[in-house]
């Protein structure tokens, strides 16, 4: 979603510029290991999402240990190279950490000489954002920025623009109606653990609650059976509209992945946080409730205490939208094209 909606921001400003979209593992590396991967993250958010929290600060550690950072520079290395020396693209922007590490290990040795651009899409800096190679990072906010420069990095080569979501975010919407119901996002692809029992949950302290199931369409399926007894549930799958969502909502429970989040401050929409992975999504965590634009229970029974009590208390309620406001970006694909602009042009010699 970062790479379309930053490529379609692109194009706005320059509109004679080529620009691919591509999946790195999809493209370079080849389907079936995209396919295991993928399976292989989701089974275990599923099963036992702490396995995934101790990879991820394992990681942390692997810029310390050339051998085993040289391995993982090598996935999809060759075909990439091929590409970049076929194509010759005047810019590369990497919305994951792998293809930048791969990327700025090619351009360390002299084998290619793209522009690189890494766009972190969380709300926390793990070592394997950071390359050498990289010329330009779009951040999401001043701490990343700090944690970035902490590291070693040139100020020049860090750009805080927030992370891109669509201008539809930015535009005006009419005030959010007091009657708005509460809504529930679990991600494109769904697949939460617990998520049929929460539904069932809020239906019974909520006026209305509107789910999006993203992709997953046996949650979906299980919650528009459910009896209306069982409460007032508006069940839906994959959605575009979520900017049209969110302007009508009086309160989003979900996971804090960072686009999530980012699209919520950018509406100023207040959050309730379930489910949150070990991990970058911690990290996430940490900062919304810090700045109080949001608040973590940990279990479904603590999610139906935190929206009755905000849903009672209207001063609560726009003092949590008034703190997303002030962390959220809404011009953040605009400013992160200009961004790229510059650093193309400017490498360029003109415009």
């Amino acid at each position: 979603m970062v790479a379309r909606t930053i490529g379609e921001a692109l194009l706005a400003v320059r509109p004679t510029w080529q620009v691919e979209v591509l999946d790195y593992f999809e493209e370079f590396v080849g389907s079936r290991f995209n396919r295991w991967v993928a399976k292989g993250y989701f089974r275990s958010l599923q099963v036992a999402p702490v396995l995934y929290g101790l990879f991820y600060q394992a990681t942390h550690s692997i810029g310390d240990r050339p051998r085993l950072q040289a391995r993982m520079n090598s996935v999809g290395r060759k075909r990439l190279r091929d590409y970049l020396l076929a194509r010759r693209p005047d810019l590369v922007l990497c919305t994951y950490p792998t293809p930048a590490a791969v990327l700025s290990s090619l351009k360390v040795e002299g084998a290619v000489g793209t522009a690189l651009v890494t766009i972190l899409t969380d709300y926390a800096v793990h070592s394997q954002w950071t390359h050498p190679g990289v010329d330009l990072y779009l951040v999401a906010g001043e701490p990343v920025r700090d944690a970035l420069l902490d590291r070693g990095t040139p100020a020049e080569r860090v750009v805080t623009t927030g992370i891109p979501v669509r201008p539809s975010f930015a535009q005006a919407h009419p005030s959010r109606p007091s009657n708005g119901p509460v809504l529930v996002m679990f991600g494109a692809l769904g697949q939460v653990r617990g998520s049929l029992r929460l539904c069932r949950a809020l239906s019974k302290v909520t006026d209305r609650t509107v789910v999006v199931c993203g992709r997953d369409e046996a949650l979906l399926r299980r919650l528009r059976a459910l009896p209306a007894a069982e409460g007032r549930l508006d069940a839906r799958g994959f959605v575009e509209d979520v900017d049209a969502l969110m302007a009508e909502s009086r309160l989003l429970v979900t996971k804090p992945g960072g686009v999530t989040v980012s699209e919520a401050l950018a509406m100023g929409l207040p959050m309730v946080l379930y489910r949150t992975i070990p991990g970058h999504e911690r990290e996430n965590e940490k900062l919304l409730v810090e700045v109080e634009a949001a608040v973590s229970p940990r279990s479904t029974a603590g999610v139906c205490r935190e929206v009755t009590r905000l849903l009672g208390d209207e001063c609560a309620l726009g003092a949590m939208s008034q703190a997303a406001k002030a962390l959220g970006r809404p011009h953040s694909a605009r400013d992160g094209a200009a961004a790229i602009v510059s650093l193309v042009e400017a490498r360029n010699g003109s415009p």
